[in-house]
């Protein structure tokens, strides 16, 4: 009886022994995915930059799961690495739309507006975080005629409710070696955030009402993150 005993604990004890060498397994090969997609778009070198600029990065490989519209005003600049930036600059109202979220390669879909173009959509993407904190990566192209450059798009922030909160904006450029001088250049980056700290889901229609409520209290510019700034 005491051998079976013996042999049945045994049984338990390697079982728990592969399960967790199983499941350290798969989040070593799931850290690899999303180290290899993030650098993808952002080299290391570039994410240190942001991160000089007080940009926060929340790294982690189960991240909250953010689906909708969301708008980010007043998205006021915070730091710069670009010579006589404004600090403070208030730039033209965000709207970021976030869905398709892949838990598995850690891709998620990205559509902007008023962050480096008019429109922005990502080549590709990736998503880190816990809990409720999360950062988002994207690598978007900027096109002015023939000129372009490539620039990698951050958003961190933490989910609440349906809501997004502490909403942080980066953006350095990787890749203006096709630029013009209407864009920032290769290195340059900056860092701004929704000033009143909740970045409100939206609908697919905004109405009259709150637009003018929003261009009557809140100053901005036709400037986005990844333009030169000629005037303040």
């Amino acid at each position: 009886m005491k051998k079976s005993f013996g042999i049945l604990a045994a049984t338990i004890a390697t079982s728990f022994f592969l399960i967790s060498c199983d499941k350290e397994g798969n989040e070593i090969e799931d850290e690899k995915i999303q180290t290899e997609r993030i650098e993808d778009i952002i080299p290391q070198q570039y994410l240190d930059s942001l991160a000089k600029l007080d940009f926060k990065i929340n790294k982690g490989i189960k991240p909250p799961t953010i689906n909708g519209k969301f708008s980010v005003k007043p998205h006021k600049l915070s730091k710069s690495n670009i010579p006589n930036d404004p600090i403070g600059h208030v730039f033209s109202d965000a709207v970021v739309s976030l869905f398709g979220q892949n838990d598995k390669d850690f891709s998620i879909k990205l559509l902007g507006e008023n962050f480096i173009n008019l429109r922005d959509t990502s080549i590709s993407t990736a998503i880190s975080g816990s809990g409720n904190d999360f950062t988002i990566y994207g690598k978007v192209k900027s096109n002015r005629g023939e000129a372009y450059g490539i620039s990698a798009l951050l958003i961190s922030g933490s989910l609440e409710g349906d809501h997004l909160k502490n909403v942080q904006t980066g953006i350095i450029m990787v890749d203006a070696s096709h630029g013009d001088a209407w864009m920032i250049k290769e290195g340059q980056a900056r860092v701004a955030f929704d000033s009143d700290f909740i970045s409100e889901r939206m609908g697919e229609v905004e109405s009259k009402a709150q637009r003018f409520r929003i261009n009557k209290n809140t100053k901005t510019t036709s400037t986005t993150l990844g333009q030169q700034i000629s005037s303040y």
